[in-house]
């Protein structure tokens, strides 16, 4: 059995927080991207059903990476720096899955972070923040993942 935990965010400390919450399944990911990750598009499965959520701005460059059925986000990665103005904007991010398939956008400038799940650990949902008023882009991004439990014998 495995507990669930939330890692981060990443990122700034302000802007409207988002949260998708945790999911069965995502089964797809969009990353909008500019100077700056500008956004999220997450299609995931809850309870049996299919949810499509938008989070951000409307920059029409993205990357994307649809997920089998039995693949999984195992490692999240990326960079922040402040930006035009005083806040602080997400500016690469990287997921990977337990099949080794990968979407990445942005530029890998600023604060690094990461975060690596082995022995079966999973990313379940994303959470963060965004900025709304001079730039709508993406200031944080945290997930909820599975940490399984060890057993000693």
């Amino acid at each position: 059995m495995a507990g669930v935990i939330k890692q981060g965010p990443w990122g700034g400390n302000g802007g409207k927080t988002w949260n998708m919450g945790q999911a069965d399944h995502i089964s797809n990911v969009k990353i909008h991207y500019n100077d700056a990750i500008f956004a999220f598009d997450f299609t995931f499965t809850v309870d049996g059903k299919k949810k499509n959520i938008h989070v951000g701005g409307d920059e029409p460059q993205y990357n994307e990476i649809t997920l089998e059925e039995d693949e999984y986000f195992t490692f999240i990665s990326g960079y922040f720096k402040t930006m035009w103005t005083t806040d602080v904007f997400i500016t690469q991010l990287t997921l990977e899955t337990n099949k080794g398939n990968s979407v990445s956008a942005g530029n890998a400038i600023g604060s690094h972070f990461s975060l690596n799940l082995e022995d079966e650990g999973k990313i379940l949902g994303f959470f963060g923040g965004r900025e709304r008023f001079s730039i709508d882009a993406i200031e944080a991004i945290g997930v909820y993942c599975t940490i399984p439990n060890k057993h000693t014998s």
